[in-house]
Parts: structure tokens; C-alpha cells; sequence
């Protein structure tokens, strides 16, 4: 019996296991980059409509000297 085959078949399960780790890792990362530009797009749009809300009470009001 030969053991290059099982040795060849065992590398290339490591290097399948390695290639699919670092593969899964930077598809998780992508994920987590958009979930946190999703949410600083979120705060800036909440702010903006606190900032108007704002701006158009200030302008019924009549300012007094």
C-alpha cells in the first residue's frame, strides 16, 4: 500500500481547511464593514432630522433684544 496518496489527500484537506477559513473570515469581515457603514449612515440621517427639527423651531420664534 502506498501512503503518498493519503499524505497528498491530507495536505490538500488542510489547505482546503486553511483557504475556506481565511475565505469565511474575510466574507464575515465585509459584513460586519457594511453593518457599521449602515449604521454611521443611520446616526448621521438621526441627527440630521434632530438638527432640522431644531432649525424649524427656532425659526417660528421671534427673537427678542
Amino acid at each position: 500500500m502506498h501512503v503518498y496518496p493519503g499524505i497528498f489527500a491530507a495536505a490538500g484537506l488542510i489547505r482546503l481547511g486553511v483557504t475556506g477559513s481565511r475565505a469565511l473570515s474575510r466574507w464575515s469581515q465585509s459584513i460586519r464593514d457594511t453593518e457599521f457603514l449602515v449604521e454611521m449612515r443611520l446616526r448621521n440621517y438621526e441627527q440630521e432630522k434632530e438638527e432640522e427639527k431644531i432649525e424649524e423651531k427656532g425659526k417660528g420664534e421671534p427673537i427678542l433684544m
